[in-house]
């Protein structure tokens, strides 16, 4: 999923610098897309429909995934901890482990966080978008625990549907308001979003990554924000939002039951994790009928809009 969401993102940028720079000639007059000398006013391909088709290849392939998660949460019944083998297996239990970490906005317990940080784009007519500027991840593995058993699990790569613990916006000027109770004040998340962006900015530098292969690892920290942004005199609407994978909150999980390479004594030579030949990997706060509804839905949508990107894209480049 992280290669092809990769190439289709290298696809779309270069379709749409290929568009402009051929846009940019025009024609013997000089104006943008006027004909080329002794074309007769036939028509040209537009390479810039290959950007709608590369989106709208990437949802039918999400389709294609959700189908595949939908099949296996149909034929895997979820099954006591202590009786998981070898194999795809699906359980449920509450998240437990020695080792957890401490989320940097609401200060919980958690073995997993993603802080969002979205500034709002306006587009006229008091409308407008959020659009990302600064994704903050870290995990580490836990144990899932039930009434039989409990097995570790490594939550790398896996498909994550969690609780969302906080969120905020807060405007150029004066205190936020709040989205779920109380929390850090419009000074700590601006405090926050400075010290976040450096420490990101020098990740970047110390690694030598590439935007694009940091916006296609869905693991990945990012920042497109300027190294000395500074939150203060910006003048941007920001949104804060927290997503955690709870210490002892129940979890649904929908993986593979392989060898712990790393075991830390004998209880302990199971792991659950993203198998080699498996793609599902799934683990969700929420009931297995809201989760199997939630993808129905999904398959649903993205088959819709995936199909007309495609054919409007393909429209659009041979018009």
């Amino acid at each position: 999923m992280h290669r092809l969401a990769l190439w289709l993102l290298t696809t779309a940028m270069a379709a749409r610098e290929y568009s402009c720079h051929y846009s940019s000639k025009g024609g013997a007059t000089g104006d943008i897309g006027a004909p080329a000398p002794g074309s007769g006013g036939a028509s040209h391909s537009h390479p810039g429909g290959l950007i709608l088709v590369a989106f709208g290849l990437l949802l039918l392939y999400g389709a294609r995934q959700n189908y595949r998660k939908l099949s296996a949460l149909e034929s895997s019944p979820i099954k006591p901890i202590r009786d998981v083998a070898a194999g795809l297996v699906h359980i449920v239990g509450k998240a437990v482990g020695a080792r957890s970490l401490t989320s940097p906005l609401t200060h919980r317990p958690c073995f997993y966080y993603q802080v969002l940080v979205e500034k709002w784009v306006p587009r006229g007519g008091g409308r407008g978008e959020w659009s990302m500027c600064l994704r903050h991840i870290d995990h580490t593995n836990f144990d899932l625990q039930d009434e039989s058993d409990k097995v570790a699990v490594d939550l790398h790569q896996a498909q994550l549907d969690l609780t969302q613990v906080f969120q905020r916006v807060i405007e150029p000027q004066g205190e936020p308001a709040s989205i779920g109770g109380t929390g850090p004040t419009g000074n700590d998340l601006r405090d926050y979003l400075m010290g976040t962006n450096a420490q990101i900015q020098s990740q970047f530098a110390d690694r030598k990554v590439s935007l694009i292969h940091a916006l296609a690892e869905s693991e990945g920290n990012v920042s497109l924000l300027p190294a000395n942004f500074s939150p203060r005199e910006s003048g941007l609407r920001l949104r804060f939002t927290e997503t955690c994978l709870l210490v002892d909150q129940q979890y649904n999980i929908l993986g593979t039951c392989i060898d712990n390479p790393n075991p830390g004594g004998e209880a302990d030579r199971r792991l659950i994790a993203r198998g080699p030949k498996q793609n599902t990997f799934l683990i969700s706060c929420n009931t297995e009928p809201m989760l199997e509804k939630q993808t129905k839905r999904g398959i649903y949508l993205t088959l819709a809009v995936g199909g007309v990107l495609v054919a409007l894209g393909l429209a659009i480049f041979f018009n």
